[in-house]
Order: C-alpha cells, then sequence, then structure tokens
C-alpha cells in the first residue's frame, strides 16, 4: 500500500500541541483515494474532547456506506508502523464506526541521530 505524500505537517504538531494543552482548535485533514477521490477527516477541538467529522461522500467508489459520519473522540494516539515512520490515530471515541476510518495519517519519525549519517 503506498501512501500519499503529506504537507503542512507543522499545522498538524501546532494541532497536537494546542491538544495537549487544552487550546481549542480546528484541522482538516485529507487523504485521497487510489483514483484521486477525496476523504475529509475533520478534527475540532474544544478544549475537552474531539468532534471528528468523516466524509467520503466525494469518493465515487466508496458504495453505499459513503457519506458523512460524525463521532466525538477524546485522544489522538501514535504507533509506530515501520522503521522511521508513524501513524497517527483518533481513538477513544464513543460511537466507534466499523465502516469509518480513524486513521489521520503517517509521517516520517524525526531522526534523532541524524549528526552521526
Amino acid at each position: 500500500m503506498v501512501f500519499n505524500e503529506v504537507s503542512n505537517v507543522e499545522r498538524f504538531e501546532e494541532f497536537l500541541a494546542n491538544l495537549e494543552n487544552n487550546n481549542p482548535d480546528r484541522i482538516r485533514v485529507t487523504g485521497y483515494t487510489d483514483e484521486g477521490d477525496p476523504i475529509f477527516k475533520d478534527l475540532e477541538y474544544d478544549g475537552k474532547v474531539i468532534q471528528y467529522s468523516y466524509d467520503n461522500s466525494h469518493d465515487a467508489y466508496g458504495g453505499s456506506q459513503k457519506g458523512k459520519k460524525i463521532d466525538v473522540c477524546s485522544r489522538i494516539t501514535t504507533e509506530d508502523v515501520l522503521q522511521g515512520q508513524i501513524d497517527y490515530v483518533i481513538s477513544d471515541c464513543v460511537k466507534n464506526y466499523s465502516d469509518v476510518s480513524y486513521f489521520l495519517l503517517r509521517i516520517e519519525k524525526p531522526s534523532l541521530d541524524a549528526e552521526d549519517t
């Protein structure tokens, strides 16, 4: 599986910092299907919980389950998946829809030993 290039990582990191400091913020994470259709993931943090909106209504191959679904979540967690990469996933959600992706994005892990190379 090939993941799309990630841009505006600094803005996502700013959102995570605001989450950690209980500062309200909002962000949109847009992913694309293999065919190029957008999948919108809106996160709105009010200082306590994250309202998560998953919208795949523009996915031409989304099937009968496509549309917009909203959940309320409390955390964004990370997973080391491959050497040097981290997945961000929204978690601790109320509804946990089986047909909604809670995966947000995958980025390269910052290299701590860049000076050693």
